[in-house]
């Protein structure tokens, strides 16, 4: 995918023909999906996105300041499965992409890096970085075939390393003989 950089006020162009590709070259070509959000914990751009419909990564880039068109970090994670239609959630300390891997939701989770501690080169626009992190898989809500559980991006004061997802629960699901009632549904 191919991002164009604005700025809000003017809607002056800032960059052109921009994307996950010209940060990082291992990421080939971009997959598709992408996501840009502001991390207001850090005050920085984060940009995420499947590496191809070929491979199980999503690729992160996370600006090194506030400005986009400055440098930036790049990571991957390997999901178990394809990871379709990422949603991201940002919180203090780690980023939460809900994925579904084929009719599986999972959450993959990242712990944030220490980005005081990392330099990026003067000669280069970009620092591929080590993190960690771990995936969570929940239970399919029956009679849906394609779900996601995106995660809920807050400023409220939260339990380190903990984080909200939306989940419905329809007692009226397709293919299910609910209640009709739809003041049931939770």
């Amino acid at each position: 995918s191919r991002f164009v950089v604005h700025e809000f006020d003017t809607m002056t162009k800032l960059v052109d023909n921009f994307g996950f590709s010209s940060l990082n070259s291992s990421f080939g070509n971009s997959g598709g999906d992408p996501i840009v959000m502001w991390d207001n914990y850090d005050k920085r751009w984060v940009m995420c996105e499947y590496e191809s419909s070929s491979s199980n990564n999503l690729s992160f880039c996370v600006s090194e300041t506030s400005d986009p068109t400055g440098s930036w970090y790049t990571f991957s994670i390997t999901s178990t499965g394809f990871p379709d239609y990422p949603k991201l959630g940002i919180y203090k300390n780690i980023y939460v992409a809900a994925v579904n891997e084929s009719g599986d939701p999972k959450a993959l989770v990242l712990l944030k890096p220490n980005y005081n501690n990392i330099s990026i080169p003067d000669d280069s626009n970009s620092i591929n970085v080590s993190v960690e992190g771990f995936i969570v898989s929940f239970d399919s809500v029956a009679h849906f075939g394609f779900q996601i559980f995106p995660p809920f991006s807050t400023e409220y004061e939260i339990n380190d390393n903990e984080f909200i997802i939306v989940r419905h629960i329809d007692d009226d699901a397709p293919a299910f003989n609910g209640s009709g009632d739809i003041i049931n549904d939770k």
